[in-house]
């Protein structure tokens, strides 16, 4: 499952409203461990500050697998901004 940011930043760094309720309920059926999963996270340095990585760390706390994944700009990125 792809976590964009912190809760609190969730909205902005997907650029659309996203419905913060839904994603709780998505990671806490994750984190029931039923089915295999993993969660990534893909960094970039105008979106993120350390502590919104903190708070995704305390929000996952417990998963099998998370990544954090630094964005590196290629031409076949869409915006670049």
């Amino acid at each position: 499952m792809d976590m964009k940011n912190a809760p609190r930043k969730d909205s902005k760094t997907a650029d659309v409203a996203v419905n913060l309720e839904d994603i709780r309920a998505s990671v806490s059926l994750l984190l029931e461990n039923r089915i295999d999963y993993e969660f990534r996270t893909t960094v970039a340095a105008e979106l993120h500050q350390p502590e919104d990585i903190i708070a995704v760390a305390k929000w996952l706390r417990g998963a099998k697998r998370c990544y954090i994944q630094y964005f590196a700009l290629y031409n076949s990125v869409l915006q670049p901004d």
